[in-house]
């Protein structure tokens, strides 16, 4: 006969949740050794009236031991159980449990263990029937309820049938709640959180989308349609912050514009009929500084929505000084006909990238019915129709000789009869020589209509016409032929 003390069947249980493994062990063993004495007393007993039979020794042992085998391997499920449920495998560990109670023949030597397992089976159902009502699975719940309740198990087991109690009345749970409703409400939650995050980070794009999302999924959650409405608030609060911005931005470039140059020392000035031109500065090297700035002056953003073209033009004056180190940037002057209205009433609508100034320009001067020209110091916009006879005035450095009909020591108009001796002496021997100007340009085919003229001061050798701006590109042209020769 083999008595095991199973010393090694009592780990694995969660310490101090379920009844101590080892003790129930001792106990079972020790009524398992009381047991198998008895028996043996009460065959020993009866020997000789069984004379000549088989003694019955031997099948009590075998019966013994086989309870005892039962008792082993119900203690070893059991174990094996603890560690499943440690482990949150619940519907393993009910299966070991109800295996090692069902294992066992109900006796004197058994029922102790078997009170362990049918303890440890009833609880572990209890708790997986709460894990599964609270993911909507009603039915698997009731499931393992009846399980527990089973005539052969614990009838009357109290949390069991108080769950079952509450599982069957419709205002304690809500049977119309589906694992998927559930799974939904989960992803609405998550879609909630990173919505508030991205807002949070300024993302306000990225928020959008996650609430629109978590409408898509719940129609009518009020959090997202709040979230929206916060991610908007904030979007309109930083357009107010841009728009202002921009705003001051504009206004500063309209204050500078305003702002006169500093006169120069030491300037000779001549010119027509009240208008005068800085003859010491030379304006088509200007001209050429204006046609770098437009060419280099590069604008990554131009957005013009129903603008007006006075509102492009403040636009571009100011973004030009933004972009230009030294702060001149280019002036741009809008001067419109009075009676083109079409230009003074030109809306604009214009999206481009990265596009140099001047291209802008062309844009701008063909959508309005426009033209620009570059004008001494600035850039001016002016009607279409004007554009070929507005008079204007412009100053160019010519090589000395280039007016052979009109040298600058001998000229055909008689000398100024109220200049100073002084002034004939070593002054700035200025002498108006138009007439010879003027006719050795409209010799070389130069038109001049009314208003038109032309100056030429041989100490500087300085060449100032008035005249429409085709005139005037015409002479540049020739000007530019004299150099390259």
């Amino acid at each position: 006969m083999r008595i095991s003390t199973l010393s090694g069947a009592t780990s694995g249980g969660p310490r101090g949740r379920f009844p101590a493994t080892r003790a129930v062990l001792q106990r079972t063993v020790s009524v398992l050794t009381s047991g198998v004495i008895a028996v043996a007393l009460l065959v020993h007993q009866q020997a000789p009236a069984f004379a000549g039979e088989p003694s019955g020794g031997g099948a009590a042992e075998r019966e013994v031991e086989r309870r005892q085998q039962q008792i082993e391997n119900a203690f070893r499920l059991v174990t094996e159980g603890d560690k499943l449920r440690a482990d949150g495998d619940l519907p393993g560990a009910i299966l070991n449990y109800r295996s090692a109670y069902t294992g066992m023949q109900p006796s004197l030597m058994s029922d102790e263990a078997r009170a362990m397992a049918l303890d440890r089976f009833s609880t572990a159902s209890v708790e997986q029937a709460r894990s599964l009502i609270a993911g909507a699975r009603y039915d698997e719940a009731a499931t393992f309820l009846d399980a527990v309740l089973e005539p052969d198990f614990a009838p009357d087991y109290a949390p069991a049938l108080k769950l079952r109690k509450q599982l069957r009345d419709p205002d304690y749970y809500n049977r119309a709640l589906t694992p998927g409703h559930l799974e939904r409400v989960e992803r609405v939650s998550e879609l909630l959180k990173e919505g508030k995050g991205l807002s949070e980070l300024a993302d306000f794009a990225g928020a959008e989308a996650r609430y629109n999302e978590a409408l898509r999924i719940d129609p009518t959650n009020s959090s997202a349609r709040r979230g929206l409405e916060e991610a908007e608030s904030q979007r309109i609060a930083y357009q107010s912050s841009a728009r202002d911005h921009t705003r001051a931005s504009m206004l500063r470039g309209v204050d500078e514009a305003w702002e006169s140059a500093v006169p120069l020392d030491d300037l000779d000035i001549q010119g027509s009929s009240g208008t005068g031109v800085l003859s010491g500065i030379s304006s088509d090297d200007s001209s050429i500084e204006i046609e770098n700035l437009l060419t280099n002056t590069v604008l990554s953003v131009v957005d013009f929505d129903d603008t007006s073209l006075a509102e492009a033009v403040e636009f571009l004056t100011a973004k030009s000084r933004e972009s230009d180190p030294l702060g001149k940037g280019v002036n741009i002057v809008l001067a419109l006909a009075e009676e083109d209205t079409v230009a003074r009433n030109a809306r604009l609508s214009l999206i481009l990238r990265n596009v140099p100034l001047a291209e802008i320009l062309r844009y701008i001067t063909r959508d309005t019915g426009t033209k620009y020209k570059i004008d001494g110091f600035a850039v001016t916009i002016v009607s279409e129709s004007a554009a070929s006879t507005q008079l204007l005035t412009r100053t160019y450095s010519v090589p000395p000789g280039f007016l052979n009909t009109a040298p600058g020591g001998d000229s055909d108009v008689p000398e100024d009869p109220f200049a100073s001796a002084g002034a004939a002496a070593g002054g700035t021997n200025l002498k108006p020589i138009s007439a010879s100007a003027k006719d050795f340009l409209t010799s070389s085919g130069i038109p001049f209509p009314e208003g038109a003229s032309a100056f030429y001061n041989a100490a500087s050798s300085k060449l100032t016409v008035r005249n429409t701006q085709t005139n005037l590109d015409t002479i540049e042209e020739m000007i530019s032929s004299t150099l390259r020769a």
